[in-house]
This record gives C-alpha cells, sequence and structure tokens, in this order.
C-alpha cells in the first residue's frame, strides 16, 4: 500500500475520520507518533540527500509507512465492530483521493477480519460492494461480478434490506458497462425503490441519476434532464458535494450529446470545481476529458489537446482503462482534424483495442464512428462502410438509436 498524492487533503480528511472513531488518547498517542516518524525520517532522508546529490528534493515518499501504522494502532486499541467499520470508511476515503490499491488493500482486509460471523455480515457485504466498485472502476468484470454474488450474500445474512438495495445498484452500473440497457434499468429501479423504502434519499436519487445516464445514452434527454434537475436540488439542500460532482459532469455529457457545446463546458466545469475541492482525482480527470471533447468539437485543438492529456495523466494514475480508450478516442479525433490520418488511425485503434479487451459496447460504437470519419475523409469507403456498421451493431446493442442513426449517416453523406 503506498500513500499519498494528496497528502494534506487526504491527511484532513483522515483526522476527520478519526475523531469519530478514536477515543482521545488513542488520538494524541497516533498524532504523536505520526509527527516523531515524520520528523525523524525526513532528518534521516535530507542526510542522505547531503551525500547523495542525485536524490530528488521532495519528502512525498516519507509518508507512505504511516497509514500502516495507523491501522496497526487502531487495531489494537478499538473494538473490532469498531475498527472494521472504521476501516470500511477509510477504504471509500481512499476511493475518493484516487488510492484505489490501498482502498482495494484495506477492503480485503476488511473482508478477511469479518469473516462469516453473522454479527459482522453487513460490514463485510459493504466491503465487498466497495471492492466491486473499484473493479467495475478498472473493468475488472469477472472480479466484481464475483464480489456483487458475495455482497448479497452477506446482506441476507444480516437481513440487510438497504445493504440488498445497494447490490442492485452496482449490479445496474455492471449492467450498463456490458451495455445491457435493459437489465441495467430493471436494476436501478429495483433499487430507487429499496432506498426510498429505506428512507434513504441520497442513495434513492443516485439510483434515479443513473437512470439519467442510461437515458441520456438513449437518447430521451428531456427524460434524462428531468432526473438531473429533480436530483440537484436535494443532493444542494443535503449537503451532498461529492453527489454534485457527478451531476454536474452527468448534465455535461447531456449536453455534449445534444451538441450544446459551450453549456456542456459550463457543467464541466462546475465538476471541476467541487472535483478539484474535494480532491476527487476521478471526476476531474472525466470533467478534463469532457472538455478536451467539446473544445474538439468546437474546433479549438490547442485546448482539446491540453485537456485531454490532463485527463490521461490521471487515467493512467488511476489505472482506468476504459477511460484512457476514451482519451485516447479523443486524441484521435483532434489529429484527424488536424489532417495527421496515421496518428489519428493509431490512437483509433488503440482505443478500440483497450475497449474490446474490457468489453465496452458504448465506447466501441462511438470510436468505430470516429474511425468510420476518418476513412471517409481518406475516400476509403469500404473501410468506412465497414466500421459505421461496426458502430451501428454495438450502437443498438446498447440501444443508443440516435448514435446509431448518426452512425450511419456518416456514409451516406
Amino acid at each position: 500500500m503506498q500513500l499519498m498524492e494528496n497528502h494534506t487533503g487526504f491527511a484532513e480528511s483522515l483526522g476527520h475520520l478519526l475523531k469519530r472513531f478514536c477515543p482521545e488518547a488513542l488520538l494524541k498517542l497516533l498524532n504523536e507518533q505520526v509527527e516523531h516518524l515524520r520528523v525523524l525520517e525526513a532528518e534521516l532522508i535530507d542526510q542522505a540527500r547531503s551525500k547523495e546529490s542525485e536524490l530528488r528534493a521532495e519528502h512525498s515518499f516519507v509518508e507512505a509507512g504511516y497509514l500502516e501504522n495507523i491501522i496497526t494502532e487502531c487495531e489494537r486499541e478499538l473494538g473490532k465492530r469498531e475498527y472494521l467499520e472504521l476501516m470500511v470508511e477509510l477504504g471509500s476515503l481512499c476511493i475518493k483521493y484516487g488510492e484505489h490499491s490501498a482502498a482495494k488493500t484495506v477492503f480485503s482486509n476488511v473482508i478477511e477480519a469479518a469473516g462469516a460471523e453473522v454479527r459482522f455480515a453487513s460490514i463485510a457485504g459493504t466491503a465487498f460492494c466497495k471492492r466491486a466498485e473499484l473493479r467495475l472502476r478498472q473493468a475488472h468484470w469477472t472480479g466484481a461480478q464475483l464480489d456483487l454474488k458475495k455482497a448479497a450474500a452477506m446482506y441476507k445474512k444480516a437481513k440487510d434490506a438497504e445493504g440488498l438495495a445497494i447490490v442492485e445498484n452496482s449490479y445496474g452500473v455492471f449492467a450498463s458497462e456490458q451495455g445491457d440497457v435493459r437489465k441495467a434499468t430493471t436494476h436501478f429501479r429495483r433499487a430507487q425503490t429499496g432506498f426510498e423504502k429505506s428512507g434513504n434519499v441520497e442513495r434513492a436519487n443516485t439510483a434515479l441519476m443513473n437512470l439519467g445516464i442510461l437515458a441520456t445514452i438513449a437518447g430521451r434527454w428531456d427524460e434524462a434532464l428531468a432526473h438531473y434537475q429533480r436530483i440537484l436540488p436535494q443532493f444542494e439542500k443535503l449537503g451532498q458535494m461529492s453527489r454534485l460532482v457527478e451531476v454536474y459532469h452527468n448534465i455535461g455529457m447531456l449536453f455534449l450529446a445534444k451538441g450544446d457545446l459551450r453549456a456542456a463546458i459550463n457543467q464541466f466545469d462546475e465538476s471541476l470545481s467541487h472535483a478539484n475541492l474535494l480532491h476527487y482525482r476521478a471526476f476531474a480527470g472525466l470533467a478534463y476529458l469532457g472538455k478536451a471533447a467539446a473544445y474538439a468539437r468546437l474546433e479549438d485543438y490547442p485546448l482539446a489537446m491540453v485537456f485531454a492529456q490532463k485527463a490521461l495523466g490521471i487515467f493512467r494514475q488511476l489505472n482506468d482503462q476504459l477511460s484512457i480508450a476514451d482519451a485516447y478516442k479523443v486524441k484521435g479525433i483532434i489529429h484527424r482534424e488536424l489532417d495527421h490520418p496515421q496518428l489519428a488511425e493509431l490512437y483509433f485503434r488503440t482505443s478500440l483495442r483497450l475497449n474490446e479487451e474490457y468489453n465496452s459496447p458504448l465506447n466501441l460504437g462511438e470510436t468505430y464512428a470516429e474511425l468510420a470519419k476518418l476513412y471517409k475523409r481518406l475516400h476509403q469507403e469500404s473501410k468506412a462502410t465497414q466500421a459505421v456498421k461496426k458502430a451501428v451493431t454495438y450502437f443498438k446493442k446498447v440501444g443508443a438509436q440516435h448514435d446509431a442513426r448518426n452512425a450511419q449517416a456518416i456514409v451516406a453523406a
């Protein structure tokens, strides 16, 4: 487990988290230990730099062991339930700050420590769900599906109805990523109903937001916007800043699909502003990528490339392969419009390879459509037709009829 690029923001959030679980004496001990380690180890590293001039002038790697030390002390001092609950929230905190490897390790440790005990079944279910969320982000489909199955079993054992609704929502994400919009819609509606029954307004709105995403894909833009306009003020009222990041991004994607590019950029900027405030690297990357796509369509290719590069840097750090593929698609568009056909084709084919490897039909459809435009420009009609056929097949698979019609128009032009 390695830590932490956004150390200051993470440390502050970690401090607030520890205050909720740890007695005053333990908090004092942890603070003293961490500060003592920081001072002593920084001094040793400074001494090493005085002898080895090629050592870089930074201290970030000094922080790597502190989280493990905190976990060790908490495990020893806290009761088992408090410790496991703390670890689940710590893993969630790691996800927010883009420390996916650390989060996965924490959730795996919770699952092992909880074991098969009924009294900890709900906590174990949450850890399985959270680990599945990570695997979904990294397109590890088999592992994610297995984790969701185990999460459902744990929640059933605990008779945790809200936990089962969480699993339904995650199954919806899984189905949508696999291109099964009908199944995804069913899961999201079940999740929304379950959350409404349990009185969890935030999660019910999240399920509704996911239904909005599916409506955007299907080209039902008014329906999607209605969903977002319904939940946006509720997230604002609840002070759910992290959810606002997602809603603004999704509204941006809706406007991008409609071709309202300036409005899309404004929404991406809203999402980016909140994401940076909260140090949410994943959504910062998505906002940069959205802006790159919008500026490419506005023919501002220098700005589009800057934002594509920013997004790609974040996605590589997070090992988000599908988002990397999407960034390559945008870079392919930029090079195509700048009359660099060989580079454009290379990026499109690399994007296709990754999307095929991780089975993302919507992204495959979008990339084949962009590749068809390249072949059309190069007067390679046969290749353009083949690419359009593949694009239409994938778009129809996910119910993106509007995109399918646009793809067919490429060869008809």
